[in-house]
C-alpha cells in the first residue's frame, strides 16, 4: 500500500472515529446508549422474523462473537445485571 493511500486510510478511520465518539456522547447523554447499541437495536428491530446470529452479523459486518457479547451486555444492562458478566 502505497503512503498516500495509507494516509487516506487513516484520515478516514480517524474521522469515522470522531462521528462516533459524537453519536455515543449523544445517545448516551439522552438514551444511555451506544452508537454501537443503536445500530444493533436498529438492524433487530428490521427483522421482521428470528435472524440466525451468523446472519445478523454478516449484515452488521462483525464477527457472531463479538455480535453476541454485545448482545449479552445489552441484554444484563436491560435487566440491571451489569455486574453478572465478570
Amino acid at each position: 500500500m502505497s503512503e498516500q493511500a495509507l494516509r487516506a486510510c487513516m484520515d478516514r478511520h480517524l474521522a469515522h472515529a470522531a462521528m462516533v465518539y459524537r453519536l455515543d456522547d449523544e445517545l448516551g447523554t439522552h438514551h444511555g446508549l451506544s452508537w454501537a447499541d443503536f445500530v444493533l437495536l436498529t438492524a433487530l428491530d428490521a427483522t421482521s422474523e428470528a435472524t440466525p446470529a451468523k446472519e445478523l452479523a454478516r449484515s452488521l459486518c462483525m464477527p457472531a462473537s463479538q455480535l453476541l457479547l454485545q448482545l449479552l451486555v445489552l441484554i444484563l444492562e436491560l435487566f440491571d445485571l451489569p455486574g453478572q458478566l465478570a
